[in-house]
């Protein structure tokens, strides 16, 4: 069964704006006749407006079910935070199905705003469609997979960036009534044991139609870099580009000399996770 690469679709916060754009004009460069989104918070969107970054705009506010959804979420903020999470990380979740059943696209590549995705690895996406894996095990996204009566991946396909079809969507027609049931009936009761992952539900959804794959992914790209506004930073991230599968820039997890040591040595020894 053959799935055509349709679009790439970025979503980003405020935060991981430098990145998305970098990813976008790098996704623009390299696949000129490919769909390419930037789905972001309205204001980020003015902010960069005048730019070419060679992809649509699409403001998180204007993508149905969002009021809603949000409303719902940030009146639980505080069961949220209690385990570490927020209504804004489950919010963008969400927006990737809302958008999905929103766009023309069929099958479309999901990418978190923080990630950069390297072109060999985009290409065989395109080419033979598959789920990115990882080595990573995070039992409470399995749990809720299972609580949703979809068969749990054998692998994690928490990995930044997905392949999403539109034909697989759990409940097109409702997606804001359903992800709210998910959370409600399942997450807020269940956590810290059975959380939300859209990818990871995604993964579920695709089943046996299409592989698995490892990707080889470097989560903590921001340890080795001061800044996105610095010179060196394009050359960088290029140059790993061609060692892993995709670098993400995660600065909102912890930073320290300690951790800052660890990832070069992680990263001159080609570790991937």
């Amino acid at each position: 069964m053959e799935f055509d690469l349709d679009e790439i679709a970025v979503f980003s916060g405020a935060r991981s704006l430098d990145v998305a754009r970098f990813g976008l004009r790098q996704y623009a460069a390299w696949f000129p006749d490919r769909r390419l989104a930037l789905i972001a918070p309205r204001d980020c969107l003015i902010e960069i407006a005048a730019e070419k970054i060679g992809a649509g705009l699409i403001a998180d506010e204007d993508i149905a079910g969002y009021n809603e959804v949000r409303r719902f979420l940030f009146d639980n903020e505080t069961i949220w935070r209690r385990y570490g999470r927020s209504g804004n990380w489950y919010l963008q979740q969400f927006l990737k199905f809302a958008y999905l059943a929103a766009t023309p696209s069929r099958t479309v590549f999901v990418a978190d705003g923080d990630t950069v995705f390297s072109r060999n690895f985009l290409g065989d996406m395109d080419r033979n469609a598959f789920r990115a894996t990882v080595k990573e095990i995070h039992p409470p996204y399995d749990n809720l997979v299972g609580r949703l009566g979809l068969p749990v991946p054998p692998r994690s396909c928490v990995t930044n960036g997905g392949l999403f079809s539109r034909s697989l969507l759990p409940r097109p027609e409702a997606l804001a009534d359903w992800f709210m049931m998910v959370m409600r009936d399942h997450v807020l009761p269940g956590l810290p044991g059975a959380d939300f992952s859209e990818y990871q539900i995604m993964a579920a959804c695709w089943g046996d139609r299409i592989p698995a794959r490892p990707i080889r992914l470097f989560r903590r790209f921001d340890l080795l870099i001061p800044s996105m506004a610095e010179e060196r930073v394009a050359a960088l991230i290029s140059s790993a580009l061609q060692r892993y599968d995709a670098v993400a820039v995660e600065r909102s997890h912890a930073s320290s000399l300690v951790r800052r040591i660890a990832a070069r040595m992680l990263y001159a020894a080609g570790y991937s996770w």
